[in-house]
């Protein structure tokens, strides 16, 4: 082996270290606490004995999280609020129910890809529900539900990111006043999701 291969080695040795090292760095930049703002679009819909009623709204929200990392997976643990409501209507265009002030609680697991992060969400969901159905008019209650998600985020300079988040969420309706949803209800929301790491 002459110098000059020993010496084309070392560099590419070198620079493949330093490749390695540079990915690892960026991993452990996403560990630690994290917050930020989200806008969110719904969809799905409600059910009773005959109609099925779909969802529409917008919502702006908050979150907080913490990450951890080990190698290039991420596990972390989010709260996140959103004040806004959904609307389902009856063919007429009357309501039917509103679901509005959503609270999530979720567990994330997800894979780093340099600055990105692709993730999984699984969680409960709790939220206020308004029925406008015969003889509920105005009535109030909550309801609860199994979150499922995807999402991603991608870093923006040294500690704001910017992602989006899918999450359907399966509302359990068993209590009033929305007891006579008795086909379900199905809330799906797609974020735009910016903030930053602490």
């Amino acid at each position: 082996m002459t110098k000059l291969n020993r010496a084309e080695i070392a560099v590419k040795g070198a620079a493949a270290a330093m490749v390695a090292m540079a990915g690892a760095a960026k991993a452990q930049d996403l560990q630690g606490l994290y917050g930020g703002l989200s806008y969110s679009k719904g969809s799905g819909a409600a059910v009773d004995s005959n109609d099925t009623y779909s969802f529409d709204g917008n919502a702006g929200g908050a979150f907080i999280g913490y990450n951890f990392v080990q190698g290039d997976w991420l596990f972390g643990a989010e709260l996140a609020f959103s004040n806004g409501g959904y609307d389902s209507t009856y063919p007429n265009d009357t309501p039917f129910m509103t679901v509005e002030n959503t609270r999530d609680i979720k567990a994330r697991v997800g894979r780093v890809f340099g600055k990105t992060v692709v993730y999984g969400v699984v969680g409960r969901s709790t939220m206020d529900i308004d029925m406008f159905g015969p003889n509920q008019t105005g009535a109030d209650g909550d309801a609860t539900a199994t979150t499922l998600g995807l999402g991603f985020e991608t870093a923006i300079g040294a500690k704001a990111f910017i992602g989006g988040e899918y999450l359907t969420r399966d509302l359990d309706l068993s209590a009033g006043p929305a007891y006579y949803a008795n086909g379900g209800a199905e809330l799906n929301t797609l974020s735009l999701r910016m903030g930053l790491r602490f």
